[in-house]
């Protein structure tokens, strides 16, 4: 609510109207504020004042004239000298010294209308459900879905008090709240329009959908490589490794998926790291096994030791091309990851699914490297209920569908940096013809058939090598 004119009353304390977000008429409060249009202009307000006066402004963006008086009415000019380009509230204030007491008055000036949105898409499960997503921003405004799946079923509004602890502020939390009807179809697409009641103010939010996600058996499934390394923040021969498969992730980003299995004694140790280090005979750091039948040990140049994993990706394409594709969506609720896989396949048989929640962006010395050293596929905890994988039957040109769901570990830094990495095995083994100094193909009881990288609150659809 905006003032052109304030009076001031009983020796500088002020009265201002100010309205809570949400309720239709004003709240009475006292205080020393004063509210100023987004705009270069000026705004008249009086004091009385029993006694001599002075003024000090202590804000750059406006200043208050006259600077001192005599007692009685005075006539104040508050010139606002820039507009304000942010969606909050700017906050000043300039003091009034009385007989030498000090009162000091606040002045907010609006923000410039606009929403604060950090997320525009979601993607949910496919049951029928009540959604809600958050919205920032200082205009209210309506919301209107582009499809009859979506309905707004309402919007809440808060704020918060500003600096005098009196005024509430125009910059807004809200919640709009959907219900959503069960998909039993193909991935659909919804939008909701936000329109704020200034009638300039916009924004969309995309919301998807998966249902049952619909393989073309007559394709190439994409064929991508897991690249496992066993590594540690102590490990000072670690760090090539790592920038190798970066490097080879970085070359062809749709054929391999990285995950970093911390052991012992390491910054980021994944609690079951013996299990794995039994299965594959890690005796040295950094190990890499790739599609569970490579095994590659140290080398200390990266640059060709990325070609080598990029020839490992290659051949498993050419020579061992995948009858599973997988695709689904993750999304993070209440400190849950849920993942709502969906796995296709060619011809029959069993296998395992396996699922991991890995970790970007982590900070931490590493030997061999530097202190600010950045860790990413972190292994952080499985999500299925088998260490080495759920057991699972495939059907001939069929798909499998199942949710995982873990509960966010306490050592997570960053849910944003959250991701899943999925993959299905079967008994086997297989022996290529890559060769490289460090490598040597084993047999671990298992191969890779797939993998897929599903970062969190995204869908990832099933791919394709045509």
């Amino acid at each position: 609510m905006k003032f052109s004119k304030i009076l001031f009353i009983v020796l500088g304390m002020a009265f201002i109207l100010s309205c809570k977000p949400g309720e239709d008429g004003p709240d009475a409060i006292i205080g020393n504020s004063i509210s100023v249009p987004n705009e270069v202009t000026t705004v008249q307000t009086s004091l009385e004042f029993d006694s001599d006066w002075t003024l000090e402004n202590r804000a750059s963006w406006f200043v208050v004239t006259p600077m001192r008086g005599s007692a009685g009415t005075a006539n104040l000019t508050i010139s606002i000298l820039e507009t304000n380009s942010g969606l909050k509230e700017r906050a000043g204030n300039f003091a009034v010294t009385v007989n030498g007491t000090e009162t000091l008055y606040y002045v907010f000036q609006d923000g410039t209308p606009g929403f604060s949105i950090s997320t525009d898409s979601y993607t949910v499960p496919s049951t029928g459900q009540t959604f809600a997503f958050p919205v920032e921003g200082n205009v209210r405004y309506e919301a209107v879905p582009d499809v009859d799946w979506l309905t707004v079923t309402g919007i809440q509004y808060d704020s918060t008090l500003l600096e005098d602890n009196h005024t509430y502020s125009k910059y807004m939390t809200s919640v709009v709240s959907l219900s959503i009807q069960a998909n039993d179809g193909e991935l659909r697409e919804g939008h909701i329009t936000l329109t704020g009641e200034d009638g300039v103010t916009t924004a969309t939010i995309t919301v998807e959908q998966i249902g049952s996600l619909v393989a073309d058996y007559s394709r190439t499934f994409v064929r991508r490589t897991l690249a496992l390394k066993f590594t540690g923040t102590w490990c000072q021969f670690c760090p090539p490794m790592s920038l190798a498969i970066e490097e080879a992730e970085r070359k062809d980003p749709n054929h391999i998926v990285a995950m970093n299995l911390h052991v012992a004694k390491s910054a980021f140790e994944y609690m079951n790291h013996n299990a794995f280090i039994a299965m594959f005979g890690v005796d040295g750091y950094p190990t890499g096994i790739v599609n569970y039948y490579g095994k590659v040990g140290v080398y200390n140049v990266y640059e060709p030791l990325a070609e080598a994993f990029l020839e490992l990706a290659a051949e498993a394409v050419s020579e061992l091309p995948s009858n599973t594709v997988i695709g689904g969506s993750t999304r993070l609720k209440n400190d849950t990851v849920y993942a709502d896989i969906s796995i296709a396949s060619k011809e029959a048989g069993l296998y395992s699914l396996n699922a991991f929640l890995l970790e970007d962006g982590l900070v931490y010395p590493q030997a061999g490297a530097s202190d600010d050293y950045v860790h990413n596929s972190v292994i952080r905890i499985e999500m299925t209920d088998n260490l080495m994988g759920d057991n699972v039957s495939l059907e001939a040109n069929g798909t499998y569908v199942t949710q995982l769901k873990v509960r966010v570990p306490s050592s997570v830094e960053n849910t944003d940096n959250l991701h899943v990495v999925v993959y299905t095995t079967y008994r086997g083994t297989f022996t290529g013809n890559v060769g490289w100094t460090t490598l040597t193909y084993q047999d671990f009881g298992y191969v890779v058939d797939n993998v897929v990288n599903i970062p969190i609150n995204t869908l990832v659809k099933y791919a394709y090598e045509d």
